[in-house]
């Protein structure tokens, strides 16, 4: 499959995988508060988001990652992230984040659902990966929605230094 030319379409949304001109919306989204709950730390400069941008691209010609943008399908708005990583394994794990005014409208457990039901019908996986801090009560919400279970706990500093009590859900396909 060509990586490069991925969407995917939910009635909201469209995801697509990030690109360099995803730069500066990604750098001024991603802040300290957006990551207060996820292992990566918010970039200072924009240089930074970059570099995590060309990671991103490397790890999607390799096959076993796919980060995607998240847009808003009627204006293109950006909304925020989210990825398939460890794609070629048995259990690919999915993550997210939200710019702030996208919070609270549905549009993570909308992008999760779609991602979900996109592995069940195009890869050879058993279940999903899900890890969520404990505190982050709408990332929780949407991997119980679908039907996902705590398989472990575990405390995990994450790179601002602060320590995430992590919950890695498993969701079977």
């Amino acid at each position: 499959m060509d990586w490069d030319t991925f969407q995917l379409e939910t009635p909201r949304l469209d995801l697509r995988p990030v690109t360099l001109t995803d730069a500066s919306e990604i750098f001024a989204a991603f802040t300290p508060d957006i990551a207060r709950y996820l292992y990566p730390k918010a970039p200072d400069r924009l240089e930074e988001t970059q570099h995590f941008i060309r990671q991103a691209v490397q790890g999607r010609h390799q096959g076993y990652d796919l980060t995607l943008v998240i847009r808003q399908k009627s204006d293109q708005s950006f909304l925020g992230m989210t990825g398939i990583h460890d794609i070629h394994t048995s259990h690919p794990e999915l993550g997210i984040w939200l710019k702030r005014s996208a919070q609270g409208l549905g549009v993570g457990r909308e992008t999760i659902h779609a991602l979900k039901d996109w592995i069940a019908e195009n890869l050879d996986a058993e279940y999903i990966v899900y890890s969520v801090d404990r505190r982050n009560l709408p990332s929780r919400k949407i991997a119980e929605s679908l039907g996902g279970e705590i398989y472990r706990e575990s405390q995990v500093m994450n790179l601002s230094g602060q320590i995430l009590d992590s919950l890695e859900y498993h969701i079977h396909l």
